[in-house]
């Protein structure tokens, strides 16, 4: 009898052992899948983080026009339409871009990717806005509010706080002249992953 009880301890015990093999490799399968979604999404961010830089360093380079007014126009024209599809496209891809300019530091810069992975979402910069906003010019009509940071130099299209944009003054200006960096900008969130990207002012 003590026989039998015993061979059942055993089969017991060795039930117990198996299962709780079966939890830990359950858990390590787990955190296996998860290290690797973490390294996707860092893929992703880091991919995204470059295509936009880059990106942005084209619009510059290479948008032309017959004369200065023209070119500082057709930039920000292409700017608007540059965010509206890489933040369209990215998106199905499970990252969340949002493009901006303004000024920033990287104090700021850092914070807002804690703050990013904190709210689940892009966030951008305090004194930085969307390629959308737009203000008065000197004619009382509307302009793209970038076009207060952009000004050519031997054909290239620079930022720059002495913008050619002929706009009257505009708080949201006065406060994006007041920071430490100028420049265009991104701000990216992906599952539990976030970076920013920054194309800023060329100091003379």
């Amino acid at each position: 009898m003590r026989r039998g009880i015993l061979g059942l301890s055993i089969a017991v015990l060795a039930l117990l052992i198996l299962v709780q093999i079966k939890g830990v490799e359950g858990e390590f399968a787990q955190k296996k899948h998860s290290i690797i979604l973490s390294q996707i999404e860092l893929e992703k961010a880091a991919q995204a983080k470059n295509d936009v830089e880059s990106a942005y360093k084209q619009v510059l380079e290479k948008t032309k026009g017959r004369t200065v007014p023209e070119q500082v126009a057709k930039t920000a024209a292409n700017l608007f339409a540059l965010q509206g599809v890489l933040e369209k496209e990215y998106a199905g891809e499970g990252v969340e871009i949002s493009l901006w300019f303004g000024a920033t530091d990287e104090e700021e810069l850092t914070r807002l990717q804690q703050n990013m992975l904190d709210e689940n979402k892009a966030i951008k910069c305090k004194n930085c806005f969307d390629y959308a906003q737009n203000t008065t010019g000197y004619e009382k009509d509307s302009v793209p509010l970038v076009t207060a940071f952009l000004n050519p130099k031997n054909g290239k299209m620079r930022v720059s706080r002495n913008g050619w944009g002929l706009v009257k003054s505009d708080a949201r200006i006065t406060a994006v002249n007041s920071g430490n960096k100028l420049g265009l900008g991104c701000s990216l969130y992906a599952n539990s992953t976030s970076a920013n990207c920054f194309v800023g002012e060329e100091i003379e």
